[in-house]
């Protein structure tokens, strides 16, 4: 049996939204959140019903998730939430160790307005979180703020390579969901970024970058290989 969708509103998403693109969001927020299992067969007459949708626009997300790789077809078996490959994650975290140092270090060079008060805006947003037990919305704005300097260092296609891998990163963190010591760690980290960005000393904080993303990097290595014993 597939997993129960959840129910998110359509006012979530913009009036000119097509269907297909609602019932992209709707079944990729599904998956991202853990709602909709690694390996749950998804059925296309149940999915109309829960999304009040013809075929159409559900079979055009279904094509639109296969490309992206939260979705994978098996023949005469039917279409399945893809498995998340620990390998492919480690992968990409190690491409990140060497983009992200090197795009926060052109934002700060480029001197963009703002980004320390969105930066440290967003810290307070996670601590905030954390205290509240909010681990779902810790994890939303930890990736935010990585977005933020990303968005701020005008590299567009860098910009949309990484904003196509961050959605998956994004799923697997939210396996880790109620690890507060792995949360504490990952604000300390964001605010030793901060302040180095704050110095406007751009070694310093591609330095700071650099360990965060090696250290989660190994957090899940370490996590995978404990899951394995």
């Amino acid at each position: 049996m597939p997993n129960k969708i959840i129910d998110i509103k359509n006012n979530d998403f913009k009036n000119e939204d097509s269907k297909t693109v609602v019932a992209y969001n709707i079944i990729k927020q599904n998956i991202i959140r853990n709602k909709l299992k690694p390996n749950a067969i998804l059925i296309e007459n149940q999915l109309c019903e829960s999304l009040k949708m013809s075929r159409t626009p559900i079979r055009n997300a279904f094509s639109m998730l296969l490309s992206d790789g939260f979705l994978h077809y098996i023949k005469n078996k039917g279409i399945f939430v893809s498995v998340i490959n620990i390998s492919d994650i480690i992968e990409i975290y190690s491409i990140r160790s060497v983009l992200d140092p090197f795009i926060i270090g052109e934002c700060l060079r480029k001197n963009k307005p703002n980004i320390y008060e969105q930066l440290k805006n967003n810290i307070e947003s996670c601590e905030k979180a954390i205290n509240n037990n909010n681990n779902e919305k810790f994890i939303e704005q930890d990736f935010e703020f990585h977005k933020i300097y990303m968005f701020g260092s005008d590299y567009k296609i860098l910009n949309s390579f990484l904003n196509s891998i961050m959605d998956q990163l994004l799923r697997f963190s939210f396996t880790t969901v109620g690890d507060i010591e792995r949360a504490r760690k990952s604000v300390a980290q964001h605010r030793k970024i901060l302040e180095a960005y704050g110095q406007k000393d751009i070694e310093k904080v591609k330095d700071c970058a650099r360990e965060h993303i090696e250290d989660i990097k190994q957090y899940y290595i370490y996590r995978n290989i404990n899951n394995l014993l």
